[in-house]
């Protein structure tokens, strides 16, 4: 029987962003985002540890020595995320000598083989929204230098934040990460509080993945993408 490709469950915590403290208040949104991770316990098997990272490229890496580790070339990738980050596809001329910042390290995963599926849960549900995310992600595989990239085309799903658990559910991942991103994730005083709540109760989080110094830049330009370097976790 044929080993099951492994599955890495990420969670940018900037998707918790749709629970807006304006509309919702600080206590309900403590509570929703409570209940999510109740949800995601109950319906999903989960490994013990879970990494903590700053910044979401910090991701790349973390899959490569994950993957090593279990013997695995490539993983399905589930991104619970408000951003694809597969942008700027056509920028991206030379994968051996372009920068990775968190907003194009996928693309980077997928040239070097190691997603087998992504799925991207994005938590924009507003009117024509979702389908517009989906031409936009579509758009940026095949304006893709890479055949691997361009590839994801047929191998990937969006879906907004009410199709999460039907995602999710009963799947069991083998490597979990949780993504801080200091330069978008809202009501940070709220959210990073009851997540450390939630690890230090039910997880043993790794905190301190050391790929790199920066943090993204909201603009992204070239100059002010941090490099990282993982050429030597990539020979599985």
């Amino acid at each position: 029987m044929p080993r099951r490709m492994p599955n890495i469950l990420s969670l940018d915590l900037d998707w918790f962003n749709w629970i807006k403290v304006e509309v919702y208040g600080k206590p309900m949104k403590k509570q929703m985002i409570l209940d999510f991770f109740a949800h995601l316990r109950l319906r999903c098997t989960l490994p013990t540890t879970v990494a903590i990272m700053t910044e979401h490229h910090y991701l790349y890496p973390w899959c490569a020595e994950t993957l090593k580790a279990m013997g695995a070339a490539r993983a399905n990738i589930y991104n619970v995320d408000e951003h694809h980050d597969f942008y700027w596809m056509s920028d991206i001329d030379d994968f051996n000598t372009h920068i990775v910042s968190c907003a194009n390290f996928f693309a980077f995963m997928a040239h070097h083989g190691m997603i087998g599926k992504y799925h991207w849960i994005t938590n924009d549900e507003t009117r024509g929204k979702l389908e517009s995310h989906r031409r936009e992600l579509k758009r940026e595989f095949r304006q893709s230098h890479s055949r691997s990239v361009k590839a994801m085309g047929q191998r990937h799903t969006t879906n907004g934040c009410k199709k999460i658990w039907d995602v999710l559910d009963q799947k069991t991942f083998d490597g979990f990460a949780i993504v801080k991103s200091l330069d978008y994730t809202m009501d940070q005083d709220v959210v990073f509080s009851v997540v450390d709540r939630i690890m230090k109760r039910y997880f043993t989080p790794i905190h301190g993945v050391k790929v790199g110094r920066n943090k993204c830049r909201a603009d992204y330009w070239p100059q002010e993408r941090p490099s990282l370097n993982v050429k030597h976790l990539l020979s599985v």
